[in-house]
């Protein structure tokens, strides 16, 4: 009878219904065909949306912004300015998108879809109050889409008011009580507080849905890592590996035994540390079949322990070993997937991931954007799933390399490793392998390319067999056998493997007493993550401001990571309590204000064994002296390196003793100071628009890629 009824009705009706089916049953290619037959014979308004939608879902803007303006004429009005905005979007014409949603709404308020669209552009465009305004008033339209409402939370949660992002977490999951993830985001900022109270939160919902007991007990366990309390994180995982049925417990047992915080009280604790994880790492055993599921989808639960070893880093461990042991355990529990197929190319074929964070931006970004042209090579750019709007490299980056082929990766592990498999690339950079975003360290465990490679960005070695090549420098390295510190082969560059742009000069540098700070002190600044601050350091600190009465110390501290900060004062009261009045803990600030930090400083104090990039780039560029020591390991060296390249010496330490020396002389000797910070502004060009590591890194991609072409 259905059939019947169809083959009754007009042509262009019947080949809608089959455009519509194929696209439900994702064949968007064949559906388009039947929407264009459909159009051709019937303007109607759902029809040209659903044409117009599947051009734009096939990247085909153009032949989506004719039939725009054939709807224009046939329906004028608000829903044809929202589909302009879509096309504009899909263009990266954000100010005609914005113009566009903009109209679309005065002329149709109550347009849904149109606020939210423009809720995203704003935020998209770092506008985030018109984009939080925008976002409540589709709430006032659509009150229960409960994703749209996460959206806007997770959004405040960045950029805005933690405590409203709280209540809108909180709502939801009123609503939706089966969604405990939603309860984790909740309780997040809470725990940095009140750990103990959330806990009792935790076990109060526990006992009054049992069902739920062995998630929440996952949950808190994140809880309480995040807030420092780490034997309080392991019970309540060993609360959930009590639960017989818990499934994925191999990943639970492994991340309970390796949990730790990396702002250890003395090295006393960094030893203790250092033997549970020998003794576990010594015992593990490979599985007899895959953990994860062939379709990934527990994946989760076991990627997450990989970011655990960027952490091991601040504590001057030797993790070589514990990384290669962890690999092949890993790469055990991991599906198999079927063997690479190699194809040759006239040109060589690189393919780079990145992540969308400040790291990345800072470090990488030239390199691409500025990449030579004579430099003759296939470039694909694939940009992981981004988490916040805030650093747009991938709309940076095609816009100023169209050249390249540019892939954004999908939110799903598996679909993502089959896009960058799909490449057939023939050398494969990965830039941030073991850090705090997991999709890197899970895509180096299989073998994507001919040629693997990362760099310094990456936490240290991979310990993946999987993993060909380390790019490091000469100035990164010790001379002495630095090969033993990697698993892949150490390929040492000349220069750094970076280009760099340099920091703004301010155009009025600021007054100590807009920092709170006293105008007569003689300022020693560390502005580096607590997590740098060896216990080690710790006598550093406490000489120099011994030695200089007028000496004051300023840390930079984030005020939602309580834990950590209460645990460093501790740690420094316990040991200096004389000295606290004369220890500042500022709150993070932004990057022009961090600057005007740097440049009332008398000296900047760079901590060992894991110390400054970025900011150690940028204080250089300002002149400021920085007094380093380097470690044995690269994330100890980078400042050092700067030195080299810069070709001064003078602020380089030998030991812990001659740190404390330069450190004094440059904070209680005004002329040494003005002396060496001009010998520093003189030379720190030489640390940005390096053309010469520029030509050097691409030749030595391309060289590599070919070793196997």
């Amino acid at each position: 009878m259905e059939e019947l009824e169809v083959s009754n009705l007009p042509e262009w009706q019947q080949n809608f219904r089959s455009a519509s089916k194929l696209k439900a049953e994702n064949e968007p290619e064949l559906a388009l065909l039947y929407y264009s037959l459909a159009w051709e014979e019937q303007k109607q308004p759902d029809l040209g949306r659903e044409l117009i939608e599947t051009l734009l879902e096939l990247d085909a803007s153009e032949d989506a912004s004719e039939i725009l303006e054939q709807y224009r004429l046939h329906h004028p009005g608000g829903l044809v300015e929202f589909l302009s905005g879509r096309v504009a979007m899909a263009q990266g014409d954000l100010p005609a998108a914005q113009q566009a949603f903009e109209k679309a709404l005065r002329l149709a308020p109550q347009q849904f879809e149109a606020q939210l669209a423009l809720a995203r552009l704003y935020a998209t465009s770092n506008a985030y109050a018109l984009a939080f305004q925008s976002y409540r008033q589709y709430m006032s339209l659509k009150p229960q889409d409960y994703e749209v409402n996460l959206e806007l939370a997770d959004l405040m949660n960045q950029f805005g008011d933690r405590k409203e992002a709280a209540r809108l977490y909180q709502e939801v999951y009123i609503q939706q009580p089966h969604r405990t993830e939603v309860l984790l985001k909740c309780l997040y900022h809470q725990a940095f507080q009140s750990p103990g109270e959330v806990v009792k939160m935790l076990i109060t919902l526990a006992q009054e849905h049992p069902h739920l007991r062995t998630i929440l007990s996952i949950h808190a366990a994140s809880v309480l890592r995040i807030a420092g309390e780490i034997e309080e994180a392991r019970k309540a995982l060993e609360m959930a590996l009590s639960d017989p049925l818990l499934e994925d417990r191999e990943a639970y047992a492994w991340l309970k035994e390796m949990l730790l915080l990396p702002l250890m009280l003395n090295s006393e604790e960094v030893r203790r540390h250092e033997q549970r994880l020998n003794q576990f790492f010594a015992q593990l055993a490979l599985p007899d079949q895959p953990l994860v599921r062939s379709d990934y989808t527990n994946l989760e639960p076991y990627a997450r322990i990989w970011p655990l070893f960027s952490l091991y880093a601040y504590l001057n461990l030797e993790t070589r070993p514990w990384r290669e042991a962890f690999g092949k355990l890993f790469q055990a529990a991991l599906p198999t997937r079927p063997a690479l197929q190699i194809r040759s190319y006239e040109r060589p074929h690189l393919a780079f991931v990145l992540n969308s964070n400040a790291p990345v931006q800072t470090f990488f970004q030239r390199i691409l954007t500025h990449w030579p042209d004579e430099a003759a090579a296939q470039i694909s750019v694939c940009y992981a799933p981004n988490p916040t709007p805030r650093y747009e490299m991938a709309s940076v980056l095609t816009a100023s390399r169209p050249d390249f082929k540019h892939i954004h990766l999908s939110d799903s592990f598996a679909e993502s490793m089959e896009q960058i498999a799909e490449l057939e690339a023939q050398l494969l950079f990965l830039t941030e392998v073991h850090t705090d975003r997991s999709l890197q360290s899970v895509l180096a465990c299989y073998r994507l390319a001919p040629i693997q490679v990362t760099s310094w960005l990456s936490s240290g070695t991979t310990g993946l067999s999987t993993m060909d090549y380390f790019l490091s420098s000469e100035r990164l390295e010790q001379q002495d056998k630095p090969q033993r510190f990697y698993s892949e082969k150490l390929h040492l560059l000349k220069s750094l493997p970076t280009v760099m742009n340099p920091p703004l000069y301010l155009q009025a540098i600021p007054e100590r007493h807009e920092y709170g700070l006293p105008e007569d002190a003689n300022l020693y600044i560390c502005p580096q993550l607590l997590y740098k601050l060896h216990p080690d350091i710790d006598t550093c600190f406490a000489e120099i401001l011994e030695q200089d009465p007028q000496g004051i110390l300023v840390l930079l501290a984030r005020p939602d990571l309580p834990a950590v900060q209460n645990k460093l004062l501790a740690r420094l009261e316990m040991r200096f309590p004389h000295l606290m009045p004369r220890i500042y803990l500022m709150p993070t600030m932004e990057t022009q204000d961090l600057w005007g930090l740097m440049q009332i400083a008398n000296v900047m104090l760079d901590p060992f064994y894991f110390g400054g990039g970025a900011t150690s780039a940028e204080a250089l560029g300002l002149g400021v002296p920085i007094v380093t020591w380097p470690g044995q390991r690269l994330h100890g060296r980078i400042t050092y390196a700067y030195y080299q390249q810069m070709g001064i010496m003078d602020a380089v330490a030998l030991n812990p003793e001659d740190y404390v020396r330069k450190a004094l002389r440059l904070g209680m000797q005004g002329s040494w100071r003005q002396e060496l910070s001009a010998k520093i502004s003189a030379n720190s060009h030489k640390l940005f628009h390096d053309q010469a590591a520029q030509r050097e890194i691409a030749d030595c991609l391309i060289t590599l890629a070919k070793s196997k072409g």
